[in-house]
């Protein structure tokens, strides 16, 4: 019941999201070749903030929201 609820859950808010705001694919493939990129032996919340990091400074006119939905689309 729980991973059904997850993935209803998941697919409602991806389609919330494509509402508002999207980020391109290309954006979305170059969060998950920064995010591999990342060492393996920090936690996940570091390699978020590192990764938003130089998002944001490769990006600047992108709001911060949608760089960060970029990087979860590159974690799922």
């Amino acid at each position: 019941f729980r991973s059904l609820m997850r993935t209803l859950l998941t697919r409602l808010g991806l389609w919330i999201a494509r509402l508002g705001y999207w980020p391109s694919d290309a954006l979305v493939r170059h969060a998950k070749s920064l995010c591999a990129a990342q060492f393996a032996e920090r936690s996940g919340e570091y390699k978020r903030h590192q990764v938003l990091a130089r998002l944001m400074k490769e990006h600047p006119s992108t709001s911060h929201r949608t760089l960060a939905l970029a990087i979860e689309l590159a974690l799922l």
